[in-house]
């Protein structure tokens, strides 16, 4: 292909990852797209001057504006990406995570994956599972909470694929 590549790279803001921590945010059911905040929290979204009640999460995204300088970050990719014309399946979960165990890879490496994280949110119905992992994939699983979510994690997730 002759021509130009151009690229842009996005990441959470500090707010959005504030607000994760304190499970602040709740898909919208009435927008798809949008969020809302947990009332009992008692927070509220404002954009300009005005109040909502809700609010596309395209606002907690910063454009990362170097895309020439290398990136770098605590996670991998080395599970599938699921948006590349085929669907990802518990089959293809099995075998990453079958490679992942022979090749003596930790399960807090395993789980520090951009695409294995998004692939479990999306297929477990756990949030609260999900919410623990990536908690402690963020703690490096220093605490033993984080090594409790993550014992209980990968048991789910290996559940989840037959995988014994």
């Amino acid at each position: 292909i002759d021509g130009d590549v151009t690229a842009e790279v996005y990441q959470p803001t500090e707010q959005c990852i504030e607000l994760v921590r304190k499970r602040a945010l709740v898909d919208s059911s009435q927008v798809i797209g949008d969020t809302v905040l947990r009332p009992e929290l008692g927070l509220e979204f404002k954009l300009g001057i005005d109040v909502k009640s809700s609010i596309d999460l395209a606002f907690f995204l910063a454009r990362v504006h170097d895309v020439a300088r290398p990136y770098t970050s605590s996670l991998r990719t080395s599970f599938p990406v699921a948006n590349r014309g085929v669907s990802i399946r518990k089959l293809h979960l099995r075998s990453f995570l079958a490679k992942q165990r022979d090749a003596q890879v930790p399960f807090l490496d395993v789980a520090a994956d951009w695409q294995f994280l998004i692939y479990c949110a999306a297929a477990l119905d756990c949030p609260e599972l999900i919410a623990d992992l990536c908690g402690a994939v963020a703690s490096r699983g220093r605490s033993r909470a984080a090594k409790q979510a993550l014992e209980r994690a990968e048991k789910a997730i290996c559940e989840a694929a037959n995988l014994k």
